[in-house]
């Protein structure tokens, strides 16, 4: 048995996320990202402080147009896109749940069950670059995770849409005084992810 770290981005949550809560039991397609490199250590699992995860274990060709592997560390079998020699391979890094990689011809991913027992909530980090458009926010990470029970309550989660602003929405002209925000206002993006610890 061990224990791993995986992260959820917020668009994927969105787009097709399932609810989840502590206790779950659940199956997740995992890429990596981080830094690889070849290793004579044995398989190894090992969670970090920061969300992430040290992995050892054989890489075996992913047979995709694009180069990757499929990694097994122990248990923990993930996707890893680059091109790296099949072998013994460390990894350094986070596990991403991909719900649009394979069979979708998505990024190589491979295949984990376990229980859920923590999630955490953690809002991104973006800097002001002082560019215009789509350069002036510059994301840098992730802040410390608040702790939650399920992805259906998080403390980012919007509101739902007031009947008076979806009124106003519906007919514009009856609300002329709405007063927009202009671009140069704009606050910075807003973006945030799940991490999940699992017992696999």
């Amino acid at each position: 048995m061990a224990e791993i770290h995986f992260w959820l981005q917020s668009w994927e949550h969105e787009c097709c996320g399932d609810r989840r809560k502590v206790g779950d039991t659940i199956t997740v397609d995992l890429s990596f990202d981080g830094d690889i490199e070849p290793s004579t250590e044995p398989d190894h699992v090992e969670t970090l402080d920061d969300g992430g995860m040290l992995l050892v274990g054989p890489g075996q060709d992913a047979h995709k147009s694009q180069p990757a592997l499929i990694v097994r560390a122990g248990v923990v079998e993930f996707g890893v896109a680059g091109k790296y020699q099949p072998g013994q391979l460390s990894c350094r890094g986070k596990l991403w749940e991909e719900r649009h990689g394979d069979p979708g011809g998505g990024p190589a991913v491979g295949e984990v069950a376990g229980r859920i027992t923590a999630i955490q909530w953690r809002p991104s980090i973006v800097e002001d670059t002082g560019l215009k458009g789509d350069e002036r926010y510059r994301f840098v990470g992730y802040e410390r995770g608040t702790a939650i029970y399920d992805t259906d309550k998080y403390p980012g989660k919007p509101k739902p849409i007031s009947p008076a602003l979806a009124e106003a929405l519906a007919h514009p002209e009856k609300y002329k005084g709405i007063k927009f925000v202009s671009m140069k206002d704009q606050p910075p993006p807003t973006g945030w992810a799940f991490v999940f610890t699992l017992e696999v």
